[in-house]
């Protein structure tokens, strides 16, 4: 994730979590959002936070994944390197 990536996921995270804060319009008494009205401030913002941790968390993954294919083809390269270096590539025997 970029720095300005990560950058605006905090002020976002940050706003959310000041509208939170109080935020209930339907005078539900529980932080269960699914008990909230489909309008309520509160339960919008617990959804969007919610919804930012799945997207961080499916880039840390993706990253991961990315990370590992790199490193696997870093090892394939250095082993095809050394049938290069031994002439195996090629089908040369060395005598």
């Amino acid at each position: 994730m970029s720095e300005l990536s990560a950058l605006l996921d905090r002020s976002l995270r940050e706003r959310l979590l000041r509208a939170q804060t109080a935020g209930c319009e339907c005078m539900v008494k529980t932080p269960i959002p699914s008990y909230h009205e489909d309008i309520c401030k509160y339960r919008l913002c617990v959804e969007a936070l919610e919804k930012i941790d799945q997207y961080q968390a499916a880039m840390l993954l993706h990253e991961s994944d990315i990370r590992e294919l790199g490193q696997e083809v870093e090892r394939l390269t250095l082993e095809v390197k050394g049938w290069e270096d031994n002439d195996s590539l090629y089908g040369v025997d060395e005598p």
